[in-house]
Parts: C-alpha cells; sequence; structure tokens
C-alpha cells in the first residue's frame, strides 16, 4: 500500500501524514513482511500472528511498522519461527514501540498544555471530530 503511494521508506525526523489502512491491508503488509524473510511456522499460526498484529496496528502504518519490527526481532532470535509461544513477547514489544512512538510525538508537540485543553474540548462540542 505504501509502495502504491510512493512511499518505499521514511526520512528520520520527518512526519508523513497516511491515512488509517483497511486491517486487511494491514494484515497484507505484515504477511509480507513474513513471506521477505522467509519465516515458518504453521499456516495456522501464521494466520494468528498476522491476525493479531494487525488488529493491534489498528491500521495505522506507523504501528504496522512498529508491530513487524517486534515480531522480526523476536522471530529471527527464535530460528525464524512463528512459534505461537512467542505471541505474547511480541506483543508486550509492540507496546513498548507505541510508547516510545507517542511519546516522540507528544515531544514535538507544542508545551502550551492550554492548546491540548482547547482541542480535546472543541473534540468534545463536536461529537469527537474537528475539521479543518
Amino acid at each position: 500500500m505504501l509502495h502504491e503511494c510512493g512511499l518505499s521508506r521514511f526520512a528520520d525526523e520527518r512526519v508523513v501524514t497516511l491515512e488509517r489502512l483497511p486491517v486487511e491491508d494491514a494484515a497484507c503488509a505484515i504477511r509480507s513482511v513474513f513471506d521477505a524473510y522467509g519465516f515458518t511456522g504453521t499456516p495456522a499460526d501464521r494466520e494468528v500472528w498476522v491476525s493479531r498484529l494487525a488488529e493491534l496496528s489498528q491500521g495505522w502504518p506507523q504501528h504496522v511498522n512498529s508491530v513487524a519490527v517486534a515480531a522480526c526481532e523476536i522471530i529471527r532470535d527464535n530460528d525464524g519461527r512463528l512459534d505461537s509461544g512467542h505471541l505474547d513477547e511480541v506483543m508486550a514489544a509492540t507496546e513498548e514501540y507505541r510508547r516510545e512512538y507517542y511519546a516522540g510525538r507528544l515531544a514535538a508537540g507544542s508545551s502550551r498544555a492550554w492548546v491540548y485543553r482547547d482541542l480535546a474540548l472543541a473534540a468534545e462540542e463536536s461529537g469527537g471530530e474537528l475539521s479543518q
């Protein structure tokens, strides 16, 4: 999906705004990573991994990346096998990547807390969404 948008990689310290992917597209991206690295496992284990990781990513490209990185590190350390016993370990590592991502996003934001308060109040008043 990213390739279709003309993207192959992002420059460090850059923010590229991408829309949320359908969960099936996120799952397809994760399957492609597993295929590229030649990870092995039963078809059932593979689909459990893909499904859980795609759901955890919520379709956000940055989270698809973080779940793939976390999975690859742990699968590689376990001889490239998609073993169901390591999925919980991947889920925990993914949460750490997610925390780091959001900490970076917050650090890049405004230091004026009132801005976020006003945005939250405006979103609440509008039913949860803000228009440009």
